[in-house]
């Protein structure tokens, strides 16, 4: 089953939190640019995963990996191969690696930890990941 971005980010998103992020937090909207000033906002608001913001805000670190790096949202439905996202809305297609993207496991991972540039280092090891050289590692041959 697959679904459009629009359920998500418009039918679940309060006009209240976008009209905040948009005319008070974020200089440049949707993009890479603005995701410090969502950190700003997580921490200046004290969000929780309890709170609506909680949703919203997932919604939108999804839809700037999308707008910047394409894909489209689906509800991932694997709940064989893919058991940790099974039930979510997550990102396919934005990157050649073929993972999807969790925006909901990464805000909540930033609520948590509040690690400064999270967001933009969860989309750039997806987007453009390190290959890892296995060779020097033994075998269990």
């Amino acid at each position: 089953m697959r679904l459009t971005a629009a359920w998500l980010l418009w039918e679940r998103c309060s006009v209240s939190i976008f009209a905040i992020l948009i005319k008070t937090y974020f200089d440049e909207v949707l993009s890479l640019n603005s995701l410090k000033d969502m950190e700003s906002y997580i921490i200046k608001n004290n969000t929780t995963v309890n709170d609506d913001d909680y949703n919203d805000l997932s919604a939108y670190l999804g839809e700037v990996l999308r707008l910047t790096y394409g894909g489209k949202w689906i509800c991932n439905l694997d709940k064989i191969n893919n058991s940790l996202f099974y039930g979510f809305p997550v990102i396919e297609g934005h990157s050649d690696s073929g993972v999807l993207f969790s925006p909901f496991h990464i805000v909540k991972a930033f609520i948590l930890r509040k690690k400064t540039n999270l967001f933009y280092e969860a989309i750039e090891n997806q987007v453009n990941p390190q290959k890892i050289d296995w060779s020097q590692f033994p075998t269990e041959d």
